[in-house]
């Protein structure tokens, strides 16, 4: 959602870093997205009356295709990017969550992701491009392997 504020736009999104239990390690799923080719973690706009954990397992679903479940925030990241169909920039916050892939097969992809793929967690933080998302999911891997030690 964009505010109405004329000095300054936030936009609000949600979206979640989907994992699952590989053969030797955890194994997460990244996009790209199709008019970009750059991967990065599935998220878009919390749209009106949705709850930014309910756009993240909206958004799972849209751009991996797989069932998910959140089991808890990761963070949230904030950026400013220029909009040129509004001339100005835009304030965007996006919440993480870390969520659990409940459905093995994928179902039919956003027209707007080119595909989705999984990862090893540590080839996933060198294949993403934006540090900030690798920062999550790095917070992800941590948040995993206290987990694991409980």
């Amino acid at each position: 959602m964009i505010g109405s504020n004329d000095e300054e736009s936030v936009l609000v999104s949600s979206g979640g870093v989907l994992y699952r239990v590989g053969e030797k390690q955890y194994e997460v799923c990244l996009i790209a997205k199709r008019e970009t080719k750059i991967w990065a973690l599935p998220r878009g706009r919390v749209e009106p009356g949705e709850t930014p954990p309910e756009t993240a397992i909206r958004e799972i679903r849209e751009e991996t295709g797989f069932v998910s479940k959140i089991l808890e925030k990761i963070d949230e990241i904030h950026f400013q990017f220029y909009s040129r169909s509004d001339d100005r920039f835009i304030r965007r916050i996006v919440h993480f969550y870390l969520m659990s892939c409940e459905d093995g097969e994928p179902g039919k992809l956003d027209e707007e992701v080119d595909t989705a793929e999984w990862y090893p967690m540590e080839r996933a933080v060198r294949t993403l491009k934006y540090e900030n998302e690798k920062e999550i999911l790095r917070k992800a891997k941590r948040i995993l392997e206290k987990q694991k030690g409980t």
